[in-house]
């Protein structure tokens, strides 16, 4: 996977509304294609709730592969291994969910000079690799907030100061008042951050991603449900991600 070159598409929309320069630098494993390019792309796939495979070959939803209009493997669940045998050299694949379970493909991504700098100073200065991360979504996400309410992760954090009191905890939300009370409530054992909500800014985005990378480097996650923030932040540190639920 590390000797292959990275192509990003990128698309300014009402959650993303900065460059892929604001956020991350372009080294020599990555490729960022012209926003005309990636718009091309992105309107010959299909809604997002499907996988579109163009060219000559196609996969279905439940990932199964098509040829020529009819179904073959059709007990095979496809992997990147099965993709990348294709006889056809250029090949689009869209989709919520990876495939496989190689997390390399983070390793491309290299956050942009003034945003790493802020992620070395709060790790260094708070030794995130002994903090217990904790990330509660909240905001628009209602099936999160249904299913990981605050007052479980208050629970939680409770019983873990109660077992070791020298717990510390890295908190990132994207409800401020929620972070400053509980910041307030665990004091001193949790750290928390009130960022720009705003995703229509740079800073706000970037204020985003240095959570992102922060929570990344805790020894390990307690995310909320459905969210794809808690996953990708386990993911790009490789860390143990529980998911506290009801």
């Amino acid at each position: 996977m590390l000797n292959m070159e990275c192509r990003i598409l990128w698309k300014h929309d009402d959650g993303i509304s900065c460059d892929f320069s604001d956020l991350f630098e372009q080294n020599d494993k990555v490729k960022l294609l012209s926003e005309k390019r990636s718009l091309e792309i992105l309107e010959a796939m299909d809604n997002y709730n499907r996988i579109l495979f163009r060219l000559k070959n196609w996969v279905t939803k439940d990932f199964k592969l098509v040829r020529d209009g009819r179904r073959v493997q059709s007990n095979h669940v496809l992997t990147p291994k099965v993709i990348w045998a294709s006889t056809y050299s250029t090949i689009c694949v869209h989709s919520w969910s990876e495939f496989g379970l190689n997390q390399e493909y983070f390793s491309f991504l290299e956050p942009v000079g003034s945003v790493s700098k802020e992620i070395d100073r709060i790790d260094t200065h708070h030794r995130l690799d002994q903090c217990i991360g904790i990330h509660i979504r909240g905001t628009d996400n209602a099936l999160s907030k249904a299913n990981s309410p605050p007052f479980i992760f208050e629970n939680v954090i409770s019983d873990l100061i109660k077992k070791d009191g020298k717990s510390k905890f890295y908190l990132v939300t994207d409800e401020p008042l929620l972070g400053t009370r509980l910041s307030e409530l665990f004091k001193p054992n949790l750290i928390f951050y009130p960022r720009p909500q705003n995703r229509n800014t740079i800073e706000g985005v970037q204020g985003a991603l240095i959570d992102l990378y922060c929570l990344s480097r805790t020894k390990r996650v307690l995310g909320s449900y459905y969210s794809s923030f808690s996953r990708v932040a386990s993911e790009i540190g490789k860390k143990q991600l529980d998911v506290i639920r009801l």
